[in-house]
């Protein structure tokens, strides 16, 4: 995830759009180490616009506005996050197997991405015009993708049959959330963050495995 999405695409696309394309990536790429580095609200354009070795006034070609090159980054980093993340779980074989790669992948994505990972986060909350007015449908995709995954481990025996895979989803994305939150605004060590991951793995597999009361 070094480079956007939309960055990848302009090999295909050629001429004046793959140059659009190119500076519209470098812009975003910019905007996540400055946002992760100062913090939204105290971060400027101008500050955004040099990270990205464009001029000021380049930025507006492209986004709106600074809460815009937010929602931007989110919606091409979770673009990415969710093509990535299917792929990998397509590749496994068992409910069990899956739901384990969602842990481990949403660590991944803290420790290997962490001016990414602040900016998903922490930094979103500080976009009032994310707060209020964007439908975040992107995370609601990530979390069903947890449901999907025990709602299948629940059909075929592996997991219990008493759970809500609608209320354990949640309860699972939450206290991943809050892990990688808390390893984020601390700035803890990478081993103390998958520590903690491996005892939430160990926790949420004997509650999903576990004998039924």
């Amino acid at each position: 995830m070094a480079t956007t999405t939309t960055a990848a695409r302009t090999v295909a696309s050629g001429g004046a759009h793959a140059r659009d394309l190119d500076k519209r990536a470098r812009i975003l790429d910019g905007a996540v180490k400055v946002f992760a580095k100062r913090g939204f609200f105290h971060a400027r354009v101008s500050d955004v616009a040099k990270a990205s070795g464009v001029a000021d006034g380049t930025i507006y070609l492209y986004f709106k506005s600074k809460d815009e090159i937010l929602i931007s980054i989110f919606e091409d980093r979770m673009e990415w996050i969710l093509a990535e993340l299917k792929k990998r779980m397509a590749k496994l074989p068992t409910a069990r197997g899956k739901l384990e790669e969602f842990v481990d992948f949403h660590i991944m994505l803290a420790t290997s991405y962490p001016d990414v990972c602040d900016v998903i986060t922490i930094e979103l909350r500080q976009s009032n015009k994310f707060m209020k007015e964007y439908a975040n449908t992107r995370f609601l995709e990530y979390q069903n993708l947890i449901g999907d995954v025990l709602r299948e481990g629940k059909d075929d025996g592996t997991f219990r049959s008493d759970i809500d895979p609608a209320v354990v989803k949640r309860a699972i994305f939450g206290a991943l959330h809050e892990l990688v939150s808390q390893w984020v605004l601390m700035k803890l060590p990478a081993n103390r963050l998958l520590r903690a991951a491996s005892q939430l793995k160990s926790f949420v597999l004997a509650g999903v495995v576990g004998g039924e009361k």
